[in-house]
């Protein structure tokens, strides 16, 4: 599972393993430790603490399972700032490869068509999550450009992780805001569908069926032992000895000489009378 903290500067991931085991810290941007998840009977839960409480319709909990596809939000009482928490699986299997028809000029609005709005810009993308506005997002592309512009930044909108409220987008370029996320490449539209929450104008996307992966035809059975030489073809090469002779002058000292024959030899110089 994934847990994912909305910042005010940027969406900071926790990334879960698969086997529920250990306490892993939830931080902000600035790396403070907020709230830890621990394992508790096999599932994730979620405490509160002295400094950072778990907010649930406006009352404090004390705890809480985390599910993939939920928001939680956390206070912080101590600085008095509030965060979003929004948990998702590692692969979303609900996720779409969207064909883009082709077209010179194109601005496309994204909302929540089940919401009620003012504006009635129509929108190509409707992700009807609660919350999400009518018209939250606007994508203009020309030719090889696209731009995107936050309509409603109470909501934020992360490009790449870094919050932002437009951004001119490349080839890639990851847009998450809300629990929804999207990205293009070319003329395909990735997008994610948390809850099957996402609805689409068929008349500007063509869907394009994901590859299923069967597994179950994997056998679990050790792979058999294949020979690849034959023993014949196997050799050990037997080591070599080589001698050889080679005559060497060494120069050595001459032996220590007799102290008496020593002191014969020394001069002693003596003072003549005046």
């Amino acid at each position: 599972m994934k847990v994912m903290l909305m910042d005010t500067t940027k969406l900071v991931n926790l990334v879960l393993p698969r086997e529920v085991f250990g306490n892993y810290w939830i931080t902000n941007a600035a790396k403070d430790n907020l709230i830890s998840v621990q394992a508790i009977d096999d599932n994730w839960v979620i405490k509160s603490n002295s400094e950072v409480k778990l907010i649930k319709g406006g009352t404090v909990i004390d705890e809480v399972i985390l599910e993939p596809e939920k928001f939680f939000t956390i206070k912080d009482v101590i600085n008095n700032i509030s965060y979003v928490i929004y948990t998702c699986e590692y692969y979303d299997r609900n996720a779409m490869q969207l064909n883009i028809y082709p077209s010179n000029n194109r601005e496309w609005y994204i909302g929540n068509n089940t919401a009620k709005g003012s504006n009635s810009f129509q929108n190509v993308i409707s992700y009807e999550q609660p919350g999400f506005a009518f018209n939250q997002l606007k994508l203009t592309l020309k030719e090889n450009t696209i731009s995107i512009i936050n309509l409603n930044p109470q909501i934020p909108m992360y490009v790449n992780g870094i919050l932002k409220e437009s951004e001119e987008l490349k080839f890639g370029d990851t847009v998450f805001i809300f629990g929804f996320k999207f990205s293009i490449i070319k003329d395909i539209l990735y997008i994610n569908n948390p809850n099957r929450l996402v609805k689409y104008d068929s008349k500007m996307f063509n869907n394009r069926a994901l590859p299923t992966l069967d597994f179950s035809k994997i056998s679990k059975e050790a792979d058999p032992v294949v020979e690849m030489y034959k023993k014949e073809d196997y050799f050990l090469k037997p080591p070599r000895f080589d001698e050889r002779l080679e005559e060497k002058t060494l120069e050595i000292d001459p032996p220590p000489q007799n102290k008496e024959q020593d002191y014969a030899n020394v001069t002693v110089a003596v003072p003549l009378p005046i």
